[in-house]
């Protein structure tokens, strides 16, 4: 876990964008962070269904193409994104086709909030990918976002953007 370092990474611009899909965290603890991809470009139309009450889905962070943030959840409550993981994780949705990897914008912005929540909840000790939560790998989420569409490449992401300030984060398996 990141309990020794001092917060030093200001929060990321964000547009607020208020979800009514979430619930509360029950006195649960920030434990991870859970990287997914949209299968949309379009971060309108993937806000606007995330937004939904209809949708029973959410996440607390959106990331566009050109690198804008938008929060639909506070941090503090339970957004719906990975089911039984939701109660001890944030979810950040990068909006991406199946396939796509990230824009350099979507990468910085991504590197930035994920630096910024590590510093903020020194409770995280692990970032990882939707898929790599389940063994039966049910979904491909978050597809080819960090280059290939595999662990190694999700591993070395984080390697090279997260742990040399926080070495303690342990990498999906």
């Amino acid at each position: 876990m990141c309990t020794t370092y001092k917060k030093k990474h200001a929060k990321p611009e964000v547009i607020w964008r208020k979800s009514s899909n979430f619930s509360s965290r029950n006195g649960g603890t920030i434990k991870k962070i859970v990287y997914h991809y949209t299968t949309s470009e379009n971060v309108d139309g993937v806000v606007s269904w995330l937004c939904n009450p209809g949708s029973s889905v959410s996440a607390h962070y959106v990331i566009a193409k050109d690198g804008t943030i938008y929060q639909l959840v506070q941090d503090d409550q339970r957004a719906w994104h990975a089911y039984q993981h939701n109660l001890d994780s944030i979810g950040i949705e990068v909006c991406a086709k199946t396939g796509q990897k990230m824009t350099k914008p979507q990468e910085d912005a991504l590197k930035d909030l994920t630096l910024y929540l590590c510093g903020e909840y020194p409770t995280i000790g692990l970032i990882t990918g939707h898929r790599f939560l389940y063994k039966d790998n049910y979904t491909d989420c978050p597809s080819a976002l960090f280059g290939e569409a595999t662990i190694d490449s999700l591993r070395v992401w984080i390697s090279t953007h997260i742990l040399p300030e926080f070495p303690k984060i342990k990498l999906p398996t």
